[in-house]
């Protein structure tokens, strides 16, 4: 069972406030009259409207308004589906423009697609600051394996041929 006064009712401090209030004019009302009175100085005029204006105009208009969702009605596939790059984010941005150029795909979805490709992009270069501040990324060891085999050039052993370059003659002096 719910205990104290109900929702949205009056306490007794209110409730004598507006008992002695009943008799009286409406304080909107009030300033509404001193609002419409051109007999009363131009300063308490402005007052009273400033004061009632929020009755009559709302507010709301100065709220940001949310932005509508935008479903892309035809499936994409773009050139790189998963970024890992800089460059992946600059080919699937050229990619988006071109379809919102041919007009294959609708202005305020293409744009919404590049945008969230731009994020992608933002995200890769503050990662790189990152690391970069960090002191870069760790130390790569490249390991070549392979390749040629040991030249061996001693008395009795075959002679190497080396490559010929261009415009050089056959025969060395």
């Amino acid at each position: 069972m719910p205990r104290g006064r109900p929702t949205g009712s009056r306490n007794k401090r209110t409730v004598e406030i507006w008992e002695k209030l009943k008799d009286h004019l409406d304080p909107i009302e009030y300033l509404s009259s001193l609002v419409d009175n051109p007999q009363k100085p131009d300063e308490i005029r402005i007052q009273a409207a400033v004061a009632v204006a929020p009755y009559k105009h709302s507010r709301k208009g100065l709220a940001p308004q949310p932005v509508p969702s935008v479903f892309v009605s035809i499936p994409i596939e773009l050139p790189h589906p998963r970024v890992s790059c800089l460059g992946d984010t600059l080919e699937n941005i050229e990619y988006l423009d071109g379809l919102k150029a041919s007009g294959k795909l609708d202005i305020v979805a293409a744009d919404s697609l590049i945008n969230a490709q731009r994020l992608l992009r933002d995200g890769l270069i503050e990662a790189a600051k990152i690391e970069a501040a960090r002191g870069g990324p760790p130390d790569v060891r490249i390991i070549i394996e392979g390749g040629l085999p040991k030249l061996r050039v001693q008395p009795g052993e075959s002679e190497v041929i080396m490559p010929q370059l261009m415009n050089e003659p056959k025969d060395k002096p």
